[in-house]
């Protein structure tokens, strides 16, 4: 603003994605001439890409993960855009590490978020997906088989509706996580136990996990218990003042008299070979009776989840995950990790360098300067560079940007950024709207989707019956 007071600026603190369609809405997007993006995460910088390419508006994309930064240039109706690109896949810690036998700080932290994901996002989210179907309790009685239903079970049945039991829950975690797990796989391969060669089991790098026993007086126990506490209140969307949230004796008489179930034995399967992935699918822990899912219906009435993705940058989750991270370190005699160590492993930050930044700035202005030209006479596609860039080799790569694929459909010639367009009205149906399509562009749609989601095809069943809606 210094260099122009002209230059006028609007920010927000919001996340960009779905969530915020209201603020990225068409009528924004339309309105503006060019877009650069210095996003930190693939999932919005393609929301941003698909709203560019709907709109019709040229986006140059950018990124930087220390000594490495690329930008990429999205040129209307001649270019791919930044959704035909395919990231590098992440290499993944081996399962059975993360799992039962991890070896460092990294590998706790990342066993710490995934137990985020899932308790907080994944089963409130699939507990949602599932409770939304048509006639879904008819179903459950009629014995239905639903797949992933045990997992929505045992969510309904631990819904809490006040911050109290919020606390029990989170309690009961505390010794699911760090002492009873420990205890399963001691029962399973004891600290005592070699081969038949007599090599003892755990030897590094297996390290013999540690129950740990819960105290009340131990910070680090307190505050897991407490950020776990905060979270499920706002799953199961129970209001709670800050007042009792901080209200440290309080808190600590609600968890002093929580009722912990003592360790049982269980024939649970323990990976142990690093080769084999993570599983995709649990399998069914027994049947659940009528009376069992009468009482999680009663529990869950009217209720919907609010599942909480994870974000690097909200503190209340990087509480539950440094907490979370730092006792699995202790109940595998690990050293404890630093809170921005941890948030750097679980958010996957790289430490930006100055100089890669600056790089990446100087292209981005480069072909921001050809956008702006373009928009006064028309500019062919091989005047525009993608830059890829490494500092620490040194290391550049210019190339032109692809030409986006066209295909025929019909008489048309059709690419990404083509279009047809329907004019509506309220009363119009499915079959009314693909008479008009056949009627302007003499064109028989053969399928019908919003998003990823099927909206028509003629094979699906009840499909004659769908043409009137």
């Amino acid at each position: 603003h210094d260099m122009n007071k002209e230059l006028i600026i609007k920010s927000y603190t919001l996340k960009v994605g779905v969530g915020t369609s209201d603020i990225c809405s068409d009528k924004f997007i339309s309105d503006q001439t060019i877009i650069v993006n210095a996003l930190d995460n693939i999932e919005a910088r393609r929301y941003m890409d698909s709203r560019c390419v709907t709109n019709k508006k040229p986006l140059i994309e950018s990124g930087t993960m220390g000594p490495k930064g690329h930008t990429f240039v999205v040129v209307p109706f001649k270019s791919e855009s930044y959704s035909n690109q395919n990231d590098p896949i992440d290499k993944d810690v081996p399962y059975c590490n993360v799992k039962s036998f991890p070896a460092n700080i990294e590998h706790c932290t990342i066993w710490a978020r995934e137990k985020f994901e899932s308790t907080f996002h994944m089963k409130p989210s699939l507990y949602n997906s599932i409770m939304a179907q048509a006639n879904i309790w008819n179903r459950i009685s009629n014995g239905e088989t639903i797949d992933d239903l045990p997992k929505i079970y045992k969510f309904m049945k631990r819904k809490c509706t006040n911050w109290n039991e919020c606390v029990n829950l989170a309690r009961e975690k505390f010794d699911k996580y760090f002492s009873h797990k420990a205890r399963d796989l001691l029962h399973k391969f004891p600290a005592d136990m070699v081969d038949d060669k007599g090599i003892p089991y755990w030897k590094l790098p297996k390290r013999a996990p540690t129950p740990i026993e819960f105290d009340i007086n131990n910070d680090l126990h307190y505050n897991f218990v407490l950020s776990c506490a905060k979270i499920f209140a706002i799953i199961y969307a129970i209001p709670v003042a800050n007042e009792q949230i901080n209200n440290v004796e309080k808190n600590k008489n609600i968890i002093s008299g929580t009722k912990i179930e003592p360790w049982q034995p269980r024939n649970k399967v323990i990976i142990t070979d690093p080769t084999v992935a993570k599983p995709t699918q649990s399998k069914h822990e027994g049947d659940i009776s009528t009376d069992e899912w009468k009482f999680a219906q009663e529990r869950t009435k009217d209720y919907k989840a609010s599942p909480i993705p994870f974000e690097k940058d909200d503190d209340f989750q990087i509480d539950f995950i440094a907490a979370a991270t730092n006792l699995r370190a202790q109940m595998y005699g690990l050293e404890a990790g630093d809170r921005y160590e941890i948030k750097r492993i679980a958010g996957r930050i790289v430490p930006a360098i100055g100089t890669t930044t600056s790089t990446v700035s100087g292209h981005i202005i480069t072909e921001l300067v050809k956008l702006c030209l373009s928009q006064l006479k028309e500019l062919p596609l091989e005047i525009y560079r993608n830059f890829y860039i490494n500092i620490a080799l040194p290391f550049l790569i210019a190339s032109e940007p692809l030409a986006c694929t066209v295909q025929k459909i019909g008489k048309f010639d059709v690419n990404i950024w083509s279009s047809f367009e329907i004019k509506g009205n309220p009363n119009m149906t499915l079959e009314g709207f693909i008479q008009e399509v056949e009627k302007k562009y003499d064109i028989k749609p053969v399928l019908i989707s919003e998003g990823v989601k099927s909206v028509y095809a003629p094979w699906m069943p009840k499909a004659s019956s769908q043409l009137k809606r």
